[in-house]
């Protein structure tokens, strides 16, 4: 049923989402997708763009071909050609394009997978081909960052029966002498592998078979590689230069019994548990990828955890079939209920310490977070259990869904969560990295601000997979992001960044648009003057909205206040931006800010008639540490208002349609000046009324209005509205390079001619000083 609601700032589950009132500020924007219409058969995997043709070309293991998309219209890309490699082996892992020297690059398996593989260099401009030899399974391959080497990540990866286990490692192809070399661990010098590797294999297995190498990352000056050893949740370090391992060392372990650790442990306790257990996460990441800081080189993981588990060899096994040590698990017969940790899998091969047959200690597949490590392979940073909270917050009901199937709620508590598999990171704003993460069950990408390794920051999740449809129908949207490609605006088609974005499930690659900027919590402060006082005096609770509680969807509503000469200080002023009270326990929404001039009201002081002056759309996201928050909303240039003829000022806000959750204003009981209007046609409400008036007083939003009284100071190059054009504002305009595609990324468009170009760079460097 459609009703008003109010919701309080303490809800009994946390909801995350963008911490508004950071300096950097970053949100996802669907554009076009490419479908296969082919359901769970890995038709979209792994991908990579070609700046020179704008070209995407992407994994289809169904058709065991390479699919060459036309991305240069990314709202509505098209497959233009397919590339066969069927007569160099069987199923292609992986692909990386090198777009200087015109070369594609593809992992392909043996047709035996414990047969050595074969990398294929394709020449994007005539098509001709090349083949080298690589190590068993090579499932991921990559460009050095000159284009000189292409190296492999041999997985080595044993048969069904685990009667023969290849040694996994890495093969490194010099382009210019068309030679390549594997490397395994065998012969490895012990005193440089560390402690706690994990080796989970027969009794017999030899070091270098059990180590399976995932994935590989280069340092940014080609010196080193990263190898990611999902298996053995270790790293390895390699000398390029010297063509010699550097060290082996675990990644250690993750102690779900704190409370910024928590995990949802059951699928069969019908309910979101995010709780602390007494537990350790193996990270077992999938996908790596290496950036910098100040000179300094990091890894970013997404952990996503794997098992052994083959006919003849398997280390899966549940917490409830095992015998725990009563000194270490006193608690063992509550733990062990199906509905608190008795379903998790654990790995069968860890945690009988004292080797007395029973279990001291639980450590199970995956940590269901981002890592970050330090080139030396320490522990810098994880993100806890956000992950977990962030879709449980914007979900709810399909938490925790398995990625080939609807109404799934839960389904993968017991076995890693939503489970982080890809990731990729760009470089925003001048340079500030930010990690882009797939979340392979669940489904959906987040993306996180890295500029402080140690502290890294959540900017937004979104999830183009449509929880009402039928995934093996076609109809479920996005399932299973695998490989993610971050385009620069530099070489983006649409003078933009782009994150390009394959789904394993569905078969679909899609397309985002990366908008992103910097602001500031109180856009006043310094800068503009304020007009209004309310918004400082702090959130206390949510709003009212029309709202249906059946669907959990929150309606077409907007939300007025009223302010009059007197109250603002002037006749004539400038409105630079607003500080807006949101409260949202829900996900991102888009939200429009109107300014209106106001002569007619009725006897409740409700505005009847309004005239339009300003409109500004912007994102709502959800909120971190609680549901309550200021959210800026900037013009691109101060909006002038004249009330000399007695008529006054109308900030409304309208949301059309928020598909998760409860979206409203935020505020409190007390006002400073005057009252909250509301309307819904919805609802039954066509023209504004007082909350009192449909049975909710006490509830007033706050909002601060920001400006100049009198004429306003014309400095349009401030586009941080702090009273200079600095180096801040550089980096905006420099962010927002291009053309407009959406209002909000015209932010820089000085000269108002639809793209932010070189004409405004010297609009911006000529007004460079303190504002006038």
């Amino acid at each position: 049923m459609k009703r008003f609601s109010i919701l309080s700032a303490s809800l009994g589950l946390a909801v995350a989402g963008t911490a508004v009132g950071e300096d950097f500020t970053l949100r996802l924007l669907p554009l076009g997708a490419f479908e296969t219409d082919v359901f769970d058969e890995a038709a979209a995997e792994i991908n990579a763009f070609d700046p020179v043709t704008s070209r995407l070309f992407v994994t289809n293991s169904d058709s065991d071909t390479i699919d060459v998309l036309d991305a240069s219209n990314p709202d509505s890309p098209s497959l233009i050609d397919t590339i066969s490699l069927a007569k160099y082996g069987d199923g292609i892992q992986s692909v990386d394009v090198d777009a200087a020297s015109r070369l594609l690059a593809a992992a392909v398996g043996a047709s035996v997978e414990t047969d050595p593989g074969t990398i294929v260099l394709v020449n994007l401009d005539d098509g001709t081909t090349t083949t080298h030899p690589a190590g068993a399974l090579p499932d991921m391959i990559t460009f050095s960052p000159d284009g000189g080497l292409v190296v492999t990540a041999d997985e080595g990866q044993p048969n069904d029966e685990y009667t023969i286990d290849p040694p996994g490692g890495i093969t490194i192809l010099d382009v210019a002498k068309g030679t390549s070399t594997t490397f395994t661990f065998e012969g490895i010098d012990p005193s440089i592998v560390g402690d706690d590797i994990v080796l989970s294999s027969p009794e017999g297995t030899t070091f270098a078979q059990a180590m399976e190498p995932e994935y590989v990352a280069f340092s940014a000056d080609g010196s080193t590689l990263f190898v990611a050893l999902q298996e053995n949740n270790a790293f390895a370090k390699f000398d390029v230069a010297n063509r010699e391992w550097m060290w082996v060392r675990s990644m250690g372990f993750k102690d779900h019994s704190l409370l910024e650790n928590r995990l949802d442990a059951s699928n069969r306790d019908d309910a979101i548990n995010i709780a602390q257990w007494p537990i350790s996460g193996i990270y077992m990441p999938d996908a790596i990828a290496t950036f910098e800081v100040d000179g300094a080189t990091f890894i970013a993981t997404a952990n996503e955890g794997d098992s052994r588990d083959y006919d003849g060899y398997s280390n899966e096994v549940r917490v409830g079939s095992l015998t725990l040590d009563p000194a270490a698990f006193p608690d063992a017969d509550f733990l062990q209920q199906s509905r608190n940790l008795g379903r998790i899998r654990v790995d069968a091969s860890l945690g009988d310490t004292d080797g007395d047959g029973d279990y001291d200690a639980l450590f199970s597949f995956g940590a269901r977070s981002m890592s970050i490590f330090d080139d030396e392979g320490n522990l810098v940073a994880d993100t806890g259990d956000l992950m977990e909270s962030v879709t449980a917050s914007v979900l709810g009901e399909n938490f925790n869904s398995t990625n080939d199937e609807n109404d799934s709620f839960d389904n993968r508590s017991d076995d890693k969560g939503p489970e982080p598999e890809g990731i990729t990171i760009g470089y925003l704003n001048l340079g500030r990295p930010v990690a882009f993460v797939g979340l392979e069950r669940i489904g959906g990408i987040m993306a996180f601000d890295l500029s402080d390794p140690t502290e890294p920051a959540f900017l937004t999740y979104i999830n183009t997979r449509d929880f009402s449809g039928d995934a093996e129908a076609g109809t479920a949207g996005d399932l299973a992001p695998e490989g993610l490609t971050f385009i620069a605006a530099s070489e983006s088609p649409t003078g933009t960044p782009l994150l390009a974005v394959s789904f394993e499930v569905s078969g679909s690659t899609r397309f985002f648009e990366i908008e992103s900027g910097f602001g500031e919590e109180i856009c006043n402060d310094p800068g503009p003057d304020s007009f209004t006082a309310d918004g400082f005096e702090g959130l206390e609770q949510g709003g009212v909205a029309c709202y249906s509680s059946a669907d959990d969807f929150t309606l077409d509503n907007a939300w007025a206040r009223v302010y009059n000469a007197s109250q603002i200080g002037s006749e004539r002023f400038d409105v630079s931006c607003l500080d807006v009270g949101i409260r949202n326990a829900g996900g991102y929404c888009d939200a429009i800010l109107n300014l209106h001039r106001c002569s007619v009201f009725s006897s409740t002081g409700a505005p009847l008639e309004l005239e339009l002056i300003a409109s500004e759309p912007f994102g709502i996201q959800p909120i971190l540490d609680g549901d309550l928050a200021f959210q800026t909303v900037s013009f691109d240039t101060p909006v002038e208002v004249d009330l000399s003829d007695g008529s006054s000022l109308v900030v409304e806000m309208q949301l059309p349609f928020q598909p998760s959750g409860f979206t409203s204003f935020a505020g409190s009981s007390a006002t400073t000046y005057g009252t909250t209007f509301i309307r819904s046609e919805t609802c039954g409400i066509p023209e504004y009324l007082t909350l009192a008036d449909i049975g909710f007083p006490g509830f007033e939003w706050h909002l601060t209005v920001n400006g100049w009284a009198g004429e306003a100071p014309r400095c349009n190059a401030d586009l941080d509205g702090d009273g200079d054009v600095d180096s801040a504002d550089l980096g905006i305009l420099l962010g927002h390079w291009g053309p407009c595609s959406l209002p909000r990324t015209c932010l820089g468009d000085l000269n108002g001619d639809g793209a932010v170009a070189s004409a405004d760079l010297g609009m911006l460097l000529s007004a460079y000083g303190p504002c006038p």
